[in-house]
């Protein structure tokens, strides 16, 4: 449910600059600000930008397929980071149906540490009980005592 409070305000963004600006003539460091199929933009949708919407490539990926440098989430999310999706891989995280990285969580995994119903892995359930907490406490608003 989180991710929608974040996935709505990019998207909303996104179209809101593509009604609002005049594509041609915005630029900002030399890259149209939002562009649209094959050409390169900052905000891309469906080509190759910072961020990708749609599908298409990116330090960002969102979409149905893709691939984000970072994070690419998507039915096929691919990353050189984390990756969610249906189907996917990430070299460091995988979140989704099936798809391996280094560390994931999915229905089939194919890693080094995982947790999922068909795991070709290490168990992980350790791993990722220890990373949820530490999770916990470096983002809690609590602070400590004196």
């Amino acid at each position: 449910m989180r991710i929608f409070f974040l996935l709505i305000p990019i998207v909303v963004t996104a179209l809101g600059l593509t009604y609002a600006v005049d594509l041609p003539k915005e630029t900002v460091l030399g890259v149209p600000l939002v562009g649209y199929g094959s050409a390169q933009a900052w905000i891309a949708m469906g080509g190759v930008g910072v961020l990708s919407l749609g599908g298409g490539a990116g330090v960002v990926m969102i979409g149905f397929y893709g691939f984000g440098l970072l994070f690419g989430v998507g039915q096929i999310g691919l990353s050189a980071g984390i990756g969610v999706g249906q189907l996917g891989c990430g070299s460091t995280l995988f979140v989704g149906q099936v798809g391996g990285a280094l560390t994931g969580i999915a229905q089939g995994f194919l890693g080094v540490l995982g947790i999922g119903q068909v795991s070709a892995s290490l168990d992980g359930t350790e791993f990722f009980t220890t990373l949820q907490k530490d999770l916990i406490e470096t983002t809690s608003l609590r602070f400590p005592k004196s």
